[in-house]
């Protein structure tokens, strides 16, 4: 696939605004998307279904990247060009990646017209692409678009550890807790229960456990279980540009940019104010830095 730039409309585009003047949602579906993974573009997809955490899309093409049928040709896009998308191709995107809606580009009812006659064995609504003209050579072709859109598919945020309980610290010193103490109910040296005591470092749940046995009853708010609710708001796609700007200036990957930002969100787990609030009191710390 040709690579697509974050901020540039490509050359085949023929009305750029539309490109470079979409917005992060919210999510719909029949609507294009830009989507991205460490800064690069890595698709674009039609929303098909929108489910918690992820989406459904048919991979989409722009002329140049030699698409082809089953395809379906959209002719007549906003972005002045034909856009070609693939239903019998339909893949699920974790949320971390979607970047930028560029356009509504089918109806709901259009693509399940669409969908509908795909499975029958009729003819769509929509046209299809024009036949390979080297089936050879489309069958390396098809072989490399299975192989990428399997890598985005794959590409996940947040991961387990990303989201495993943690200690919080501030809560820890009110019930007492020391890395001593962490040492030796844990068994475990010194180094490991410092960085369980400061939060660098998630609780098995095992580990839980034993600490809540020791206490009677595992308060609530001992542990920073807001890295969750953190995780979740910030799969929103509007962090997306502020994700990346923090990476950039930290110089990290971007699923270590985002663990960076709830492991920070769950240090100010108590206050009141709302998960936008503290998500970009956050980024205003941390790219302040």
């Amino acid at each position: 696939m040709i690579p697509i730039s974050l901020n540039d409309a490509p050359l085949a585009v023929t009305n750029p605004d539309a490109w470079t003047r979409g917005e992060p949602g919210p999510v719909a579906v029949g609507d294009l998307w830009l989507l991205s993974w460490n800064g690069l573009g890595v698709g674009l997809g039609v929303i098909s279904a929108r489910l918690p955490g992820y989406v459904l899309l048919w991979p989409a093409m722009l002329p140049g990247d030699d698409a082809r049928a089953p395809a379906i040709r959209v002719a007549d896009s906003p972005l002045g060009v034909a856009v070609d998308v693939w239903p019998t191709r339909e893949t699920g995107v974790g949320d971390a990646l979607l970047h930028r809606r560029i356009c509504p580009l089918l109806t709901p009812r259009l693509m399940a017209g669409v969908g509908d006659a795909i499975d029958e064995g009729e003819v769509p609504p929509l046209p299809f692409a024009p036949p390979a003209s080297d089936v050879v050579a489309q069958r390396v072709r098809d072989e490399e678009m299975i192989d990428h859109w399997d890598a985005v598919c794959l590409t996940q945020w947040p991961t387990t550890a990303a989201t495993a309980p943690r200690l919080n610290r501030e809560a820890a010193r009110e019930y007492g807790l020391t890395p001593s103490w962490l040492s030796a109910l844990l068994e475990i040296g010194a180094a490991d229960a410092v960085a369980l005591f400061v939060g660098d470092r998630t609780l098995s749940l095992g580990q839980a456990d034993v600490i809540s046995a020791e206490l009677g009853a595992l308060a609530p708010e001992l542990l920073a279980p807001a890295q969750d609710t953190a995780a979740t708001a910030l799969l929103d796609p509007r962090w997306k540009t502020d994700v990346l700007a923090l990476a950039a200036r930290r110089e990290l990957p971007e699923a270590a940019a985002r663990d960076l930002v709830i492991s920070e969100f769950a240090l100010a787990a108590r206050s009141s104010n709302s998960s936008d609030d503290r998500l970009s009191a956050v980024f205003a710390r941390l790219l302040a830095d």
